[in-house]
């Protein structure tokens, strides 16, 4: 015989298939069928205020382990409305509920016929508001899964924040919970078609960190590689109206010393290194227009960074990784391309040898 805390240990910290069986267990108490829908709801909030952990892997298992989509939509419903409530005074509370809301919404996601009525949850204000309620990073985090994978009407709202968290996040390089928010914000920002305003935007602030005699004497020594990108495209899903200059941030202080650049520029630059790691931003990053700059601008601070390292061995990294990992991709682009076009000259001087070997 297991005590329950051990099932909720094990359902919090073990493996997803043990997990998976640990919630088709506790279904019968803890979203008991045979009771009206509301009751239902308020046994599965008892789980989440005993134990907030195995809460939200029991809401992001319950889909695949049998409760109908009817119901986890009511769930969602009942932990929107319990998050905004008056009651909810407690931000560990809300963001219990917001974490386990985002979980359901997320298992549901691969049915698209559930879209719209997932959809249908956040009509009016009332996603708006979930965003507002949500004051830590986690529970943003989860808000802003919702948005990415369901559009809700206040779409836009959620692309301000994601514009002022971008522009202005400074922690990031050092703080996982950040990153993942960032890393979501990044998500919605493409999905919505609007990575080139965001690509722009940092590669923006980075120059502007970047004293002007500096950016002049190296600009013309970059390599072009706009040539093997041209004609290429990036699709999105869509494209949300959206005005990225309407969200006002705060700008680079031009007060700045060189030697401060590579601390001042280390969220954009951790920030263009992770998008190189996603292949579809990766891919949008090489066809842009500013990708030389880009180069240009990380280049430069990361030779700051170094010699600020020789006079007093502390090193900002970010802004090193992301010139290596962008200069990488684009000798790779480059090679590919240059691949590409000499396999294609072979097959052309096959064709003719074949076809000239016909002819005679």
């Amino acid at each position: 015989v297991i005590g329950v805390e051990m099932l909720f240990h094990h359902l919090a910290n073990d493996h997803a298939l043990v997990a998976e069986k640990i919630t088709r267990l506790l279904i019968p108490s803890y979203f008991p069928l045979q009771v009206p829908t509301e009751e239902a709801c308020a046994k599965c909030l008892e789980l989440i205020k005993r134990s907030p952990c195995s809460g939200e892997k029991f809401c992001e298992y319950a889909f695949s382990q049998g409760l109908c989509s009817e119901s986890l939509l009511e769930l969602v419903r009942f932990f929107c409305a319990s998050a905004l409530s008056s009651e909810a005074t407690d931000s560990g509370d809300r963001e219990c509920l917001i974490i386990a809301a985002s979980k359901i919404c997320i298992s549901l996601s691969g049915d698209p016929s559930l879209k719209k009525a997932i959809h249908k949850v956040f009509l009016g204000r009332k996603f708006k508001d979930f965003l507002k309620a949500a004051v830590t990073p986690r529970a943003r985090t989860s808000v802003l899964n919702i948005a990415t994978l369901f559009s809700p009407p206040d779409v836009v709202e959620a692309l301000k924040y994601c514009v002022s968290l971008v522009m202005e996040v400074a922690d990031v390089s050092e703080n996982s919970e950040r990153q993942d928010e960032v890393r979501v914000a990044h998500q919605l920002i493409f999905s919505c078609g609007l990575f080139d305003e965001m690509f722009g935007a940092l590669v923006d602030q980075l120059q502007q960190l970047v004293p002007e005699n500096l950016f002049n004497s190296d600009l013309n020594t970059t390599k072009s590689y706009a040539t093997h990108t041209k004609g290429k495209k990036v699709k999105l899903s869509r494209k949300v109206p959206f005005n990225w200059n309407s969200v006002k941030v705060r700008p680079p202080s031009k007060s700045h010393q060189i030697a401060e650049v590579p601390v001042l520029a280390s969220s954009a630059a951790w920030q263009i290194k992770d998008l190189l790691a996603s292949k579809h931003t990766r891919v949008a990053i090489l066809v842009s227009p500013l990708l030389d700059l880009a180069c240009s601008v990380l280049k430069i601070i990361s030779q700051v960074a170094i010699e600020r390292y020789l006079h007093s061995k502390l090193l900002e990294i970010s802004c090193v990784e992301a010139y290596m990992a962008l200069t990488l991709h684009m000798a790779l682009e480059d090679k590919n391309t240059t691949g590409t076009h000499k396999h294609n000259k072979n097959e052309d001087c096959d064709s003719d040898s074949t076809l000239t070997s016909l002819g005679e």
